[in-house]
């Protein structure tokens, strides 16, 4: 039997005789209570609301490094849920006509958001600087 895993024969007969520790066998209990409660709330926690729930009942004080190392030597990971849409997604009912036949998609970005009128004076970056400031209904209708 030492052979195989190439292990010496006094390490394997301490192994034998070898008797758990007061902090092994508290870790056993823990390891237990660990799965109790990862099937009670559905796989849904992870290490640090486990804890404080185990804390909260139990009147414990185990450590979340604790519980996060023996989660991860029983192999027990938390489930991410997805997030809840807050809003439902409608068609619209009523779209009003485009009387003015204005082009609302930009063909690159910030196209529509910095025109000016043509009756603006001024270099380019001094007409587009201007257009940040200003609200752009302004910039579109040519007041300045």
């Amino acid at each position: 039997m030492c052979k195989s895993p190439e292990v010496s024969r006094s390490g394997y007969y301490k192994w034998l005789k070898h008797e758990k520790t007061d902090e092994e066998k508290e870790n056993e209990q823990i390891a237990q209570l660990v799965g109790e409660y990862d099937e009670r709330f559905n796989h849904t926690l992870g290490y640090r609301r486990l804890t404080g729930y185990m804390n909260r009942l139990n009147q414990k004080q185990y450590g979340e490094k604790r519980i996060y190392r023996i989660m991860t030597m029983m192999g027990i990971r938390s489930v991410i849920r997805k997030k809840a849409k807050k809003y439902q997604h409608c068609e619209y009912e009523m779209v009003a006509e485009n009387i003015l036949k204005r082009d609302f998609y930009a063909g690159r970005p910030n196209e529509n958001g910095q025109q000016m009128s043509r009756s603006s004076n001024g270099t380019r970056e001094e007409r587009s600087a201007s257009c940040i400031s200003v609200p752009f209904w302004i910039c579109t209708t040519g007041r300045s």
